[in-house]
């Protein structure tokens, strides 16, 4: 990747006197000298090109029905990579010409490989994923829409209006992402999360039927709670900590639970630690809020579950560790076709927490029909997605563990057939683009499109 200092202070060679040290390093930074002239100069050359290609349709308007995408990001999260393959899938299927640079390997991983794929296709929308284009902005023209959409579980980091062309658009999936891109002062486009509708569907009407042993699966990575993961060292804190989670786990089904303050105050008085320093009492607040209670959350749902006696299996990192019975747990969270067949053969699929990964794994459920139920109060759930309303009326929600086995679906209960045909109708990844490109049209026609 050029662009990057050579780090010297990461290593020695034993076997290295400072002089020939010097040397290497030198010769190291003559290299990454060369290595970044070539690529500024072939930046240069691609930024002549593009800026060259669009002088020449300056007048012309795209078809909005099927627009050109270049399809970027520099994220390189691995789920990442595998989101933007399935839009890449979606375009394709709709009839759009795209092309894409993904950083999944060294050469695509650099803004010469991200310019070219734009030279390569001349588009009509620059789509970033999971990430904006940043510097590289300038070196785009200012008409041309770059539109930066964030997928559930991927932050906003790093925005600026440094650089935002006329018809740009910041796009968010949940309302963290909706909250950290106003919060940075910038306008955001709000489009609700998407299954990708080619990889999630009913199962085939000649797969095995639901019998009375049809599973019940639960989807949670388990917060790792433990001192050790949390960093913490002193034995005062340690002792506070362990007395959060003992009060945390008293109180976790108490209905009249006096809330985190409440939680943090006992366990001051249980462990004789007071946090008088605020911003180590704010550290400790969120961890609780964050860490001990979903985890405490989490933990008891699976033990109401297994209470019940239906076969229960759970999926997340973290559970390893866990004493649960044998054949329970099965593994990490799997992707793609593989969570399909977890969903398609399940008949029951819980969420214990409410998160913005939980959202996007919700739709997927319900798009193979399978049962779902979610730790989640009605009135949060509908003010958060306002847009998911009509799925989440198939959604099952509780408010304590104890209230599973009763909201359980019977032993060989149908599939939800009209849930996942409305998943498919109305919440898929080519309604999300649709809607996304729905609205830089809109934004191009009031800035007269195409004026640089």
């Amino acid at each position: 990747n050029p662009g990057y200092e050579f780090p010297g202070h990461l290593f020695h060679a034993a076997h290295m006197t400072p002089g020939e040290g010097a040397l290497l390093r030198e010769s190291v930074e003559r290299a990454g000298e060369s290595v970044l002239g070539l690529h500024a100069l072939v930046v240069q050359r691609l930024e002549d090109r593009i800026a060259t290609q669009y002088a020449k349709r300056i007048e012309s308007l795209p078809n909005w029905d099927s627009p050109r995408v270049s399809l970027l990001s520099v994220e390189a999260n691995e789920s990442s990579v595998k989101s933007i393959s399935r839009i890449a899938n979606t375009m394709r299927s709709q009839g759009w010409e795209h092309n894409m640079c993904l950083p999944d390997a060294p050469s695509r991983c650099h803004a010469a490989a991200r310019l070219n794929c734009v030279a390569e296709e001349s588009p009509d929308i620059v789509l970033f994923v999971n990430s904006t284009p940043k510097h590289s902005r300038a070196l785009l023209p200012r008409w041309l829409p770059v539109v930066s959409w964030y997928l559930p579980g991927f932050l906003p980091i790093g925005l600026s209006d440094e650089h935002t062309g006329a018809n740009d658009l910041l796009v968010a999936s949940t309302p963290h992402q909706q909250q950290g891109i106003c919060g940075a002062g910038l306008t955001c486009f709000r489009v609700d999360p998407a299954t990708d509708t080619s990889v999630f569907s009913l199962p085939a009407a000649d797969s095995r039927p639901l019998g009375d042993d049809a599973s019940v699966v639960m989807l949670m990575n388990l917060p790792q709670d433990g001192a050790a993961e949390m960093n913490l060292i002193l034995p005062s804190q340690v002792a506070l900590w362990e007395a959060i989670k003992e009060e945390t786990r008293a109180s976790i089904e108490d209905i009249a639970s006096e809330g985190d303050a409440g939680i943090l105050a006992k366990a001051e008085k249980r462990s004789g630690t007071t946090l008088t320093d605020a911003s180590l009492r704010e550290t400790f607040e969120r961890f609780l809020a964050t860490v001990v209670r979903p985890a405490a959350r989490t933990r008891s749902c699976v033990a109401a579950l297994l209470a019940t006696g239906r076969r229960i299996s759970v999926c997340g990192y973290g559970w390893e560790r866990e004493e649960l019975p044998e054949g329970t747990y099965c593994g990490p969270i799997p992707d793609g076709d593989n969570l399909c067949r977890v969903f398609q053969d399940a008949q029951t699929v819980v969420f214990p927490v409410l998160s913005d990964m939980a959202i996007q794994s919700v739709l997927d459920a319900l798009a193979t029909g399978a049962h779902v139920l979610m730790g989640a109060d009605d009135d949060a759930l509908s003010a958060a997605y306002p847009g998911l309303c009509d799925s989440f009326e198939s959604v099952m929600t509780y408010d304590r563990a104890c209230e599973l086995a009763a909201i359980l679906p019977a032993r060989g209960s149908p599939r939800q057939v009209s849930a996942a045909s409305l998943v498919a109708s109305k919440h898929s990844f080519a309604h999300r683009l649709r809607e996304i490109v729905s609205q830089v049209q809109v934004s191009v026609a009031s800035n007269r499109a195409f004026v640089s």
